[in-house]
């Protein structure tokens, strides 16, 4: 199934004026699925985060995906030197910080009917979420956009295919929430460079422009 998300699809703030449509809203996860009905909202109201989906316009009873979002930084107090190392030498000299500021991506999830379909709406989604967070900085800087995602091949390989890497390997972010090497990590964290974007997004338009 096709489906052009920005071309198909209306952005609107999760707000009471749609809590109906989110009681049909199933992305295959509980746990999202009772954030976005439940605490979406209230997370809102205390401007701890805000939400969004996009709404089929030709069914406006039906979302076709959610998100969150937030403040965050990629925090290195306490790191790994060698994590700490890795992560500064992407930086001029004289620029290393102890934290960098960051755009959290709490929740994300597609509606099951469209996650089945072939479209890649969550990869449209993540485009899109890119390209706001590009916008956001105009006005605050951001260098990254960042995600605790669930643990789960299925779920690691979506954001590693949209770019997203782990800060850290898995025993070192073991060691620094406290986990046995046996123990199972439920998430783990990515980041995704804004200006590496930023900066292929420029060369292709270049490169359109000059063609």
């Amino acid at each position: 199934m096709e489906f052009d998300l920005l071309k198909q699809a209306v952005l609107v703030d999760v707000s009471q004026d749609i809590s109906e449509k989110l009681e049909n809203f199933n992305c295959d996860d509980r746990h999202v699925n009772k954030f976005f009905k439940v605490k979406a909202m209230d997370f809102s109201s205390q401007f701890l985060s805000r939400s969004f989906c996009f709404i089929n316009k030709e069914n406006l009873d039906e979302i076709v995906c959610a998100y969150c979002l937030s403040n965050d930084s990629v925090n290195l107090l306490g790191l790994p030197d060698k994590v700490k190392e890795k992560f500064q030498n992407k930086f001029p000299k004289g620029k290393g910080l102890a934290s960098y500021p960051a755009i959290k991506i709490g929740r994300l999830g597609v509606q099951k009917k469209y996650s089945d379909g072939g479209a890649h709406i969550g990869t449209q989604l993540l485009n899109y979420i890119k390209y706001k967070c590009l916008e956001f900085g105009i006005n605050s800087a951001c260098r990254y956009l960042v995600v605790d995602s669930y643990n789960k091949e299925k779920n690691l390989n979506f954001y590693k295919s949209n770019g997203f890497e782990f800060l850290m390997e898995e025993d070192e972010e073991k060691r620094i929430n406290r986990k046995t090497p046996n123990e199972h990590l439920e998430t783990r964290f990515m980041v995704f460079d804004l200006q590496k974007y930023y900066l292929k997004m420029q060369k292709e338009s270049e490169e359109q422009g000059s063609s």
